[in-house]
């Protein structure tokens, strides 16, 4: 995930296999990273509700909106779930 125009960046190794499998997908999820010998926390969470989305910069319809808030700021756009 790259967030604030490509400044920061998360890359998670979970398993996400219900996020299809419900109306509405809700994952929280906290971590302890220890990269580069320091102590950080993660969190984040993940909202994916299954209802049309269009893209506001570029017009594409997707099919779920996402929620996502990492490091205490918010994240709002659309998505498509494989």
């Amino acid at each position: 995930m790259l967030v604030d125009y490509g400044t920061d960046s998360l890359i998670l190794e979970k398993d996400f296999s219900g996020i299809n499998s419900d109306k509405t997908y809700n994952a929280v999820i906290v971590e302890k990273s220890t990269e580069n010998k320091t102590h950080t926390n993660i969190s984040l969470s993940i909202l994916l509700t299954d209802k049309p989305c269009t893209e506001e910069g570029s017009g594409e319809k997707r099919e779920k909106i996402i929620s996502i808030k990492y490091n205490n700021k918010n994240y709002k756009g659309c998505a498509t779930a494989k």
